[in-house]
């Protein structure tokens, strides 16, 4: 394990960091959460990167990079937010205990408590102090007209798919 690391900084996501985001975001969500763990390997990998493509395709999805300062290139991790809604976060496992995954929740959400869309094991040892954030999967799906989630009511007019 590193024991150390040089200085890094968050840096909006370029195209070179998507499938890097796809492929841990599949990998750890399928080992790390409950449903990855009840599904069919292949079920999971095929439905679930359907459900990817809804996120990370809204013009709302924003996606922050925790990169080297020395190589910009080099992500040590990644967050997948929408106002109010943390929908994701992933760290490499050797740059992992150096606060970096809090790092990218308290830049995104300084001074709002978001929602949360996605939980694996390690995730809730990173939230465990940020107790009033709460997970809802449902937000997932359903937008509201001014991007903050499910609306909560059944008029057809409050959200879109």
């Amino acid at each position: 394990m590193t024991d150390k690391i040089s200085s890094w900084s968050i840096r909006p996501a370029i195209p070179t960091d998507i499938p890097f985001v796809y492929s841990t975001w599949l990998r750890s969500y399928r080992t790390g959460s409950g449903l990855g763990l009840q599904s069919g390997k292949h079920q999971y990998f095929v439905l679930y990167q359907m459900i990817l493509d809804q996120i990370l395709e809204r013009e709302s999805t924003t996606v922050l990079v925790a990169a080297l300062d020395e190589d910009l290139s080099i992500a040590l991790g990644y967050i997948v937010i929408e106002p109010k809604i943390l929908h994701y976060v992933f760290v490499k496992e050797p740059f992992r205990r150096f606060g970096i995954a809090k790092a990218l929740c308290h830049a995104t959400f300084n001074k709002t408590t978001p929602v949360m869309t996605h939980m694996t094991k390690i995730g809730a040892q990173i939230v465990g102090d940020m107790q009033e954030w709460k997970l809802k999967p449902e937000f997932i799906f359903r937008r509201g007209k001014n991007g903050e989630g499910n609306t909560g009511t059944n008029d057809r007019d409050s959200y879109s798919n």
